[in-house]
């Protein structure tokens, strides 16, 4: 697991000595929406070969999927992307957010264009329009090709608020087994890393006035804040938190620092959006269990770091035409 871990880690450290040139980050870009196509191929396959499943391929790289669909959104030269091939990666993104089952994927990427809308109005709307049409025409066209997948996905998009229901019952009372369980064996720097999501505990519950000890299965807390403190104790919470904070920090400064460049301040909006959708995302969900879940988490940032240290390779540069004569004019 420690091997694992590190090498998530190290590949979030070097991306920003990789990736120097205008070059480099299309090159990554073309490299993701590769990834993109075979996890959306995957699931065509899975569901061919298996039947219909939610989280059939767990979704864990959907941090990564969102950086996509919001670089697609703010598209630019640097990415060389045009409006077709946007257009393709925003609807591939949104169909395999469907398929994988995860709707508080589904729901970050409403807050992610909701923080847009403080950026950009118009493309905010549009693009929450153009979201609506896609699952309005991915359910047309399940109810055509398999009539009995769409009422699973009807009653699993009808229980998103229901709090009533079993999946937000289990989960609000691991709650308070996890954290005492955190508290009592591991408070400080957690429990060794291991890669199990469900483990057998003991566990002392209060019933009627009376105590009661027994065996139960513990389940690995779906929220980030949990996560940190059972896997890496209080001082690991205190890393986490410290982390975000120096990150909305960055965020905020590189927004600063590059407004005037319009290219670079469009991949910063679209990292800040891809983070709202990472967050909540990670508030609902395991995710340190997986190191490619914890790589993909922080990934966008780095994207970020590698422009900041190489800002004059990835500024706007005017057309040679207009520098010519912009040169021309200073002569004369």
């Amino acid at each position: 697991m420690l091997v694992k871990y590190a090498t998530a880690y190290a590949f979030l450290f070097f991306i920003p000595m990789l990736v120097t040139r205008k070059a480099d980050l299309r090159y990554l870009h073309h490299l993701l929406i590769i990834f993109l196509v075979y996890i959306f191929v995957l699931h065509i396959y899975a569901f061919a070969t298996q039947g219909f499943s939610s989280h059939i391929l767990t979704g864990g790289f959907l941090t990564m999927l969102s950086l996509l669909y919001f670089l697609a959104v703010s598209r630019n030269h640097v990415l060389a992307s045009s409006s077709t091939a946007a257009f393709f990666v925003k609807a591939l993104v949104i169909m395999t957010f469907i398929m994988v089952g995860h709707r508080s994927g589904f729901i970050g990427i409403l807050l992610g264009l909701i923080a847009l809308f403080f950026f950009n109005k118009t493309s905010a709307v549009k693009e929450a329009t153009a979201l609506m049409v896609v699952v309005v025409v991915g359910a047309g066209a399940a109810m055509i090709l398999s009539p009995s997948l769409l009422p699973k996905l009807f009653e699993r998009a009808s229980t998103t608020f229901d709090s009533s229901q079993e999946t937000y019952q289990l989960r609000y009372d691991q709650i308070f087994v996890i954290t005492r369980i955190a508290m009592e064996e591991n408070p400080v720097i957690g429990k060794p890393l291991q890669s199990e999501a469900i483990e057998r505990k003991r566990v002392t519950r209060a019933t009627g006035g009376t105590f009661s000890t027994r065996d139960e299965l513990v389940i690995a807390p779906h929220n980030l804040l949990l996560e940190w403190l059972y896997y890496y104790g209080s001082i690991g919470l205190l890393l986490g938190l410290t982390l975000v904070f120096v990150a909305a920090r960055f965020i905020k400064r590189f927004l600063a620092e590059n407004k005037s460049d319009i290219q670079n301040y469009q991949i910063g909006v679209a990292v800040l959006c891809c983070m709202a959708h990472n967050l909540f995302f990670a508030l609902s969900n395991v995710t340190v269990l997986s190191s490619f879940a914890t790589f993909f988490l922080y990934f966008p940032l780095s994207i970020l770091v590698a422009i900041s240290r190489n800002k004059k390779n990835f500024s706007r540069q005017e057309p040679p035409i207009l520098t010519a004569a912009l040169q021309c004019q200073k002569r004369s």
